[in-house]
């Protein structure tokens, strides 16, 4: 194995529960290349956040709701869209219209695990 390859990550399986209770395994791919200018966009646009009015909220889904508020359409859009592409990155060979629809039901879940992959070497 080349040096370069022992340096990259190779994501991380997340576990989602469905609507049955049962969990399913996803892979999270590292972001592209071309898309990391818009992920450090994205964690410029955290760091403006004071997240401190949502963290005694306990129901999870709606710390995610008011999570969202904090931020503006854009910010949101470019979230769902950088998970959208770890997805796809993951899965080439599933449809878009399905990618799309997982990640508007799951992208509180799915944000976290992609910001964790991508950020993972940094240090």
């Amino acid at each position: 194995m080349s040096k370069f390859k022992r340096h990259i990550s190779a994501g991380k399986d997340v576990k989602i529960k469905n609507e049955t209770g049962e969990e399913d395994v996803f892979h999270i791919s590292p972001l592209p290349y071309e898309v990391l200018g818009d992920f450090f966009g994205l964690m410029k646009a955290f760091g403006k956040v004071d997240f401190k009015e949502i963290e005694s909220i306990e129901d999870e889904g709606v710390k995610a709701s008011r999570m969202l508020d904090l931020f503006d359409k854009d910010t949101v859009s470019l979230m769902s869209n950088l998970v959208f592409i770890s997805l796809e990155t993951s899965y080439p060979e599933e449809p878009k219209d399905q990618l799309k629809s997982f990640v508007t039901g799951n992208l509180m879940k799915l944000l976290p695990e992609v910001i964790e992959v991508n950020t993972r070497n940094l240090s």
